[in-house]
């Protein structure tokens, strides 16, 4: 039954199709609000929390993420053999490679230091001129020295830089090393021999020589025939031979000798 005083009523209206419209729009808003799900009926997906297992990396089975030994086949979950093999490797062959570049580095560091040396000894050094007065005699003997251009190094136990010496006398040349045993034999007589040497750019040439005294590490070249060569060049290369260190040669800038 109607209720002719309801406001919904057909009475409030002027006519029955104005009633009808309205009906049909109150029927289709309660259809709507009754097909609109409420906040209370929607279910929100649960937060996913972190994972808090892992899988075992034997069996595939899932276990506590800070489980060390697998609860279903009993292994441990650490690095494997084989890894901390492969680790171990890894570490010594970087190592390998540090020493090795730190070896190279100082090699090449001492190449460059020796080189350094080499550059320097091979500069030419000035004659020098003293004298010496026997007390005895008091005769006064004047001389000329000159060292090598280049330097040699020996094996035990003559090592050490060092550089071959002339000594200009007035009749007579000396060639001297301050270590070393210089060997002087095979001559026409005991203690002489024969020294190759060459002049500036003329040929090779082979002068007698003898040692001087006992100290055998000095020879000697007497009579004119050196010592006349030995003031006309400016150039000379001696060759002579050294106990157990083959045939070293030396040369010297001898021009400008007075």
């Amino acid at each position: 039954m109607i209720n002719k005083n309801d406001s919904n009523s057909p009475g409030r209206f002027g006519s029955k199709e104005e009633w009808e419209e309205y009906k049909n729009k109150l029927i289709a808003e309660a259809k709507v609000i009754k097909e609109k799900p409420k906040m209370a009926d929607k279910k929100i997906p649960a937060p996913v929390a972190a994972s808090s297992e892992k899988k075992c990396r034997y069996c595939s089975m899932m276990i506590p993420k800070d489980a060390k030994v697998c609860p279903h086949c009993r292994k441990r979950q650490g690095t494997s053999f084989i890894g901390k093999f492969l680790a171990i490797v890894l570490i010594l062959f970087v190592i390998g490679i540090a020493v090795n570049t730190f070896k190279e580095n100082k090699t090449a560091t001492i190449e460059r230091a020796q080189q350094k040396k080499e550059n320097v000894a091979e500069e030419a050094t000035p004659w020098i001129y003293g004298q010496s007065k026997d007390e005895m005699s008091g005769q006064v003997t004047k001389y000329a020295t000159k060292e090598s251009v280049n330097t040699v190094n020996f094996d035990f136990p003559y090592q050490g830089i060092q550089r071959g010496t002339l000594m200009v006398l007035d009749d007579a040349v000396l060639f001297y090393v301050k270590k070393g045993q210089v060997i002087c034999q095979g001559g026409s007589s005991y203690g002489t021999c024969q020294v190759r040497a060459k002049f500036d750019d003329g040929n090779e040439m082979y002068f007698d020589a003898s040692k001087s005294g006992d100290e055998s590490t000095t020879i000697r070249f007497p009579g004119p025939a050196f010592l006349n060569l030995l003031k006309e060049s400016k150039k000379l290369m001696i060759q002579v031979e050294v106990y157990h260190n083959g045939l070293p040669i030396f040369t010297f800038d001898i021009g400008g000798l007075k």
